[in-house]
C-alpha cells in the first residue's frame, strides 16, 4: 500500500563543522537558493493551499480568481527533489573550495502526519585554498604580462580554490589583455584550470592557449576614428524633397559633408546651424589613434556620448585594415534625438486631513504642470529644462485651501565648468589626482533659477526665490556626490493677519525668530549631498545611504568678522533690512533592503539629522528646521504633530497637555533641530488583478524631533541622555529614548508597473506630548491615521 501523500511544509539548512567558516550565515543563505522544492505561502497567515483546497467550483470568475490566483496548488513532498537538491548543495560546496563536503537529508513526518519537514545536513569539511598559482603560455609576450601582473590576481595565496574567484580571475586576465592590444582574445583561449593539492593546499597552473593555427595572438593598435553626427538610417529616408541630401550615406565619399578633423579624430557634419559642436564631441570620445587597442576606452566612449542625452541611436562600429591587418579602424554613427520635448501632466488627489485637534479638513485637488526641454541649447550639448506647474486645494464645503505655483529653469551642462577659476586653486602640477583633476574628469555642471508661491488660505502664505550653481559627480555605479557651489534662497513668508495662526507665531519666540524673512547664501559651498546606491543583488540584500551637508552664511560671517577686527565701529552685514541665516545641517539617512522573493520583502530605514545655527542666528531657520510625520515619516501621525521632544502645546492639545487653554484653530507646526527616526516595513504580495499586483505591508515607525539647547518656552523639549529634574525631584525633560513617538500599521499598495498607489494606515502606539499616560492601552478606530501617496515611503 503507497504512503499518504504529505505537504512540504518547511525547509532548513543546518551547517554542522568544527572548523570556523567563513560568512558562514552567507553560505548557509545561499544554500537556501538550491532547494529544488518549496512550500506553500500564507495569505494574511491563512495557507494558499487551504484556499485552493475550500474553493471546489469554479464556475464563476470570482470563484475562479479565489482558487488559482489567490489559492496556490498544494506543494507534495517529493524525495527526488530532495535528492536533487543534495546534489546541487554538494556541487555548491565544491565550486567553493569544499571538495570533501557531505550533504544529507532528513525529511520528518509532523506528529499529526500532516506533512513533512526536510533539514539538509551540510559538514563542509576542510576548504582548500590556494598556496601557488602559475601562468604558463607558449606565447611569451602574454606568458611575461600576466607575471607581470599577478599581484592583483584573485587567487592569491591562502585565498579560498572557489570557481567565483576562478571565474573573477578569468574575467581579470580577459579585461588586462583586451585593454592592452588583445582585441580578439576571448574565454576560449584560457585552458581550464589544472591544480594539485597537498595538506588542503593547491598548487593552480593557468595556461594561455595560442590563437587559431597555433599563432601567437596578434596585438592591435588604433586606427583612423571618424565620428557621423548627423546620421540617419536609410530606411528611414522614404522621400526625398527637392534639393535635399541625406545627411549621410553609408560608404559614399561624403562630399556633401563638412570635413573637420579635431585632435586625431575626423568628423563628418552637415551644414546645419542646430548641430553640436564637434569639440563637445571630441571631448568625450577616449578612443585615442595610435595607441594600443582599449576595450575600455571604447564602452567609456559610448557612454560619455550616450550621457549627452542628445543621441536616440549611438553605434560604434570596428573593422580591421585591410593592408595592415594589425590596425583597427572606428566609425562612430549617432542618430540624434528630436530637439525640442513637450510633456504635461495633470493629477488630482482627495485628502481627509486632520490638522488640529479640532479642525478636521476634507481635501480636494487638481495640478497641471507643463515642460520644455530643448537639448543642445547652446551647441555644446547643453539641455534646457522649463517646467510651470500650479495647484489648487478646496476644503469642502467651506472654499479655495491652497494655491501652489511653481516656476523653474535649469540648464546642464555636460562638462565642468570652473566660473572664477576657483577649483583651480587645488590644481597641483605633480599630482593628477588633485580635485581639479578630479572634476574636470567627472563633473558635469546645472545652473537652476526657481520661483514658488504657495498661499495657505487662513494661516500663511511665502514667496521663495531660488539660484545655484553646482555639479553632479558619479564616482561610480553605486556612489555620487552633487554639490551646489554656490546658492541663494531668499524666503518671503506672510502671516495672514488676524487668525489663530498669526496669534500663535507672535506668542512663540521660537517661532517670532525662525518664521520671518530668510536669505541663505553659499558662495563656496552652499551643499554637499553623497549617495550610495547598491541595488538588491543575487541574494537578495541591498543598501541605501544618503548625506547632505549644507551651509548658509559661511562666508558672510567670515567676511563681516575680518571688517570688524579693522573697523572702528563694528557693524552686520544685511541685506537692507534682511539678515543672512547662518547655519550648519547635517542630514544622513541609510536603507537595508532583503529581498525573499518578488514582491516579497523586509525594508530597515534609520533618519538621523542635526542643525546648528552659528554667529547672529539663533535659531535654525523654520524651513530648514527637521520634522516627523505624515506618509513618509511616522505614519501614525500627522507631519509635524509630535515633538520637539515630550513638549505638549497647549493651542493644539488642550486636554492632554492638562490645561484649560481652548484650542486655537492651527495646524500641527512642531519642528527642531535634531531628529532621529527609525522604520521597518515587510512587504508582501497579495493579489495579482488584471496583471498588477496589489502589495500587503506591515511597518513598526519610530522617532521624534528636539531642540538642541533648553527651550523655556517648551518644556520638555531639549534632546538629552538622561533625565533632567526640577528642585522637587520631579522629571521635566525626559531622556530623549523615553520621548520617542511610536507607531505602528498595515497598508495596501497597487503596482501599476509606471508608478506604485500606496494606502498606509498608522495607529500610535505611544504619544510622547500625552505625559500621563503616552502608552495606548485601548484601540480606538478615530486614532488610526490615514495616509494616501505615490510610491514607496522609502
Amino acid at each position: 500500500m503507497q504512503d499518504r501523500p504529505l505537504l512540504l511544509l518547511s525547509n532548513k539548512v543546518n551547517i554542522n563543522s568544527e572548523e570556523k567558516i567563513p560568512n558562514k550565515e552567507f553560505l548557509n543563505y545561499q544554500l537556501t537558493t538550491l532547494y529544488k522544492q518549496t512550500p506553500n505561502h500564507n495569505f494574511l497567515f491563512i495557507p494558499r493551499e487551504a484556499i485552493y483546497a475550500t474553493v471546489q467550483d469554479t464556475s464563476g470568475r470570482v470563484k475562479r480568481w479565489l482558487k488559482f490566483k489567490l489559492g496556490e496548488v498544494p506543494v507534495i513532498y517529493d524525495a527526488k527533489k530532495s535528492e536533487e537538491t543534495v546534489a546541487s548543495m554538494r556541487n555548491f560546496m565544491i565550486s567553493r573550495g569544499y571538495y570533501e563536503a557531505k550533504v544529507e537529508v532528513e525529511d520528518r513526518t509532523t506528529r499529526s502526519n500532516k506533512g513533512k519537514k526536510v533539514i539538509y545536513h551540510v559538514v563542509p569539511q576542510q576548504q582548500y585554498t590556494v598556496d601557488t598559482l602559475i601562468f604558463v603560455s607558449r606565447d611569451s609576450v602574454i606568458e611575461a604580462i600576466l607575471k607581470k601582473t599577478a599581484a592583483s590576481s584573485f587567487l592569491k595565496k591562502g585565498e579560498p580554490g572557489s570557481l567565483d574567484l576562478y571565474n573573477k580571475e578569468v574575467g581579470r586576465i580577459l579585461n588586462y589583455l583586451r585593454n592592452n592590444g588583445y582585441a580578439t582574445f576571448n574565454g576560449s583561449y584560457i585552458a581550464p584550470l589544472k591544480a594539485d593539492s597537498s595538506d588542503y593546499k593547491l598548487t593552480l597552473r593557468l595556461e594561455i592557449l595560442l590563437s587559431k593555427d597555433n599563432a601567437l595572438h596578434k596585438r592591435y593598435r588604433t586606427g583612423n576614428i571618424e565620428v557621423f553626427p548627423a546620421y540617419e538610417p536609410l530606411d528611414s529616408l522614404i522621400i526625398l524633397k527637392e534639393g535635399f541630401v541625406p545627411p549621410y550615406i553609408p560608404d559614399s565619399n561624403y562630399v556633401h559633408l563638412k570635413d573637420t578633423t579635431i585632435q586625431g579624430v575626423r568628423f563628418f557634419l552637415p551644414n546645419w546651424s542646430s548641430n553640436v559642436k564637434p569639440q563637445t564631441l571630441r571631448n568625450e570620445i577616449a578612443l585615442k589613434s595610435g595607441e594600443y587597442f582599449n576595450q575600455s576606452d571604447e564602452i567609456l566612449t559610448n557612454n560619455n556620448i550616450s550621457s549627452l542625452g542628445l543621441f536616440r541611436f549611438i553605434s560604434i562600429k570596428s573593422e580591421i585594415d585591410s593592408l595592415q591587418d594589425s590596425i583597427i579602424h572606428y566609425k562612430i554613427y549617432l542618430t540624434r534625438n528630436e530637439r525640442f520635448e513637450f510633456g504635461a501632466n495633470i493629477e488630482g488627489s482627495y485628502s481627509d486631513q486632520t490638522v488640529s485637534q479640532t479642525k478636521r479638513l476634507n481635501l480636494i485637488g487638481a495640478s497641471g504642470s507643463i515642460s520644455l526641454q530643448i537639448r543642445n541649447a547652446l551647441k555644446g550639448a547643453e539641455t534646457l529644462s522649463n517646467s510651470l506647474s500650479a495647484g489648487v486645494e478646496f476644503d469642502i464645503p467651506d472654499s479655495l485651501n491652497t494655491i501652489d505655483f511653481r516656476v523653474q529653469e535649469q540648464l546642464n551642462i555636460p562638462r565642468f565648468v570652473d566660473y572664477l577659476g576657483f577649483w583651480k586653486l587645488f590644481q597641483k602640477k605633480n599630482d593628477p589626482e588633485n580635485l581639479y583633476e578630479f572634476f574636470k574628469l567627472r563633473a558635469s555642471t546645472r545652473v537652476n533659477l526657481a520661483y514658488n508661491y504657495t498661499d495657505r488660505a487662513q494661516f500663511y502664505s511665502y514667496q521663495s526665490l531660488n539660484a545655484s550653481f553646482g555639479y553632479n559627480t558619479q564616482l561610480g555605479s553605486k556612489h555620487s556626490v552633487s554639490l551646489n557651489h554656490a546658492g541663494i534662497d531668499y524666503f518671503l513668508p506672510s502671516l495672514d493677519q488676524g487668525t489663530s495662526f498669526d496669534t500663535l507665531v507672535n506668542r512663540n519666540p521660537f517661532l517670532t525668530n525662525s518664521f520671518g524673512n530668510q536669505f541663505f547664501t553659499g558662495f563656496l559651498v552652499r551643499d554637499i549631498n553623497y549617495f550610495y546606491n547598491y541595488r538588491t543583488n543575487r541574494y537578495g540584500r541591498g543598501y541605501y545611504g544618503n548625506v547632505k551637508l549644507e551651509f548658509s552664511g559661511a562666508e558672510v560671517e567670515a567676511l563681516n568678522a575680518l571688517y570688524n577686527s579693522f573697523a572702528l565701529i563694528p557693524k552686520t552685514f544685511t541685506l537692507g533690512n534682511i539678515d543672512f541665516s547662518r547655519f550648519i545641517k547635517l542630514d544622513m539617512e541609510g536603507r537595508f533592503y532583503k529581498t525573499f522573493a518578488p514582491h516579497h520583502a523586509l525594508v530597515f530605514r534609520l533618519s538621523t539629522g542635526l542643525g546648528v545655527p552659528f554667529g547672529r542666528s539663533e535659531e535654525v531657520p523654520y524651513v530648514k528646521q527637521f520634522y516627523v510625520g505624515g506618509p513618509n515619516s511616522i505614519r501614525a501621525f500627522r507631519a509635524r504633530e509630535p515633538g520637539p521632544g515630550s513638549h505638549c502645546t497647549p493651542t493644539l492639545f488642550a486636554e492632554l497637555c492638562g490645561t484649560d487653554t481652548s484650542a486655537l484653530n492651527t495646524p500641527f507646526y512642531q519642528t527642531g533641530n535634531i531628529k532621529l527616526e527609525a522604520n521597518v516595513e515587510y512587504r508582501f504580495g497579495l493579489v495579482k488583478v488584471f496583471n498588477y499586483v496589489i502589495e500587503g505591508a506591515l511597518f513598526l515607525d519610530a522617532g521624534n524631533v528636539w531642540t538642541s539647547s533648553l527651550d523655556s518656552t517648551r518644556v520638555g523639549s531639549q534632546f538629552l541622555w538622561n533625565a533632567a529634574k526640577d528642585e522637587q525631584g520631579e522629571v521635566i525633560n525626559p531622556a530623549f529614548y523615553q520621548q520617542l513617538a511610536i507607531g505602528t500599521g498595515f497598508g495596501l499598495r497597487l503596482d501599476f508597473s509606471y508608478f506604485l498607489l500606496r494606502f498606509d494606515m498608522g495607529y500610535p502606539l505611544r504619544t510622547p506630548y500625552q505625559n500621563v499616560n503616552p502608552w495606548a492601552n485601548q484601540l480606538k478606530a478615530s486614532d488610526i491615521n490615514y495616509n494616501l501617496a505615490i510610491g514607496y515611503p522609502f
